[in-house]
């Protein structure tokens, strides 16, 4: 079974999503799919609200609603997104919800 933990805000979230995955069921345990919301801090996304998913390139549909973020996904400038780097560098599947339509 896999394991779905939502992260209600942005990256930071979709972070602590991650170390609370590890704390519980360590690191061999499989991955987790963590839903998050892409709504980075100004200092990595300078335009304000929550990124939806016309607002990068490469994502891969899960449902209507629902994307995956691939280590491939690239935010649209001037979004700026720390979610491809993230599903790069942890096991993770990182589902974008959709802000405007999830």
């Amino acid at each position: 079974m896999t394991r779905l933990i939502v992260a209600a805000g942005g990256g930071g979230d979709a972070v602590a999503a991650a170390m609370l995955d590890a704390a519980l069921y360590g690191d061999d345990n499989g991955r987790a799919v963590i839903f998050t919301y892409a709504w980075d801090r100004l200092l990595i996304d300078p335009v304000p609200g929550p990124r939806g998913p016309e607002n990068f390139t490469g994502l891969e549909p899960i449902t209507p609603a629902v994307w995956k973020v691939p280590a491939e996904a690239r935010p649209i400038a001037p979004a700026g997104s720390t979610l491809p780097r993230l599903a790069a560098e942890l096991p993770h599947t990182f589902a974008l919800i959709d802000p405007g339509h999830g």
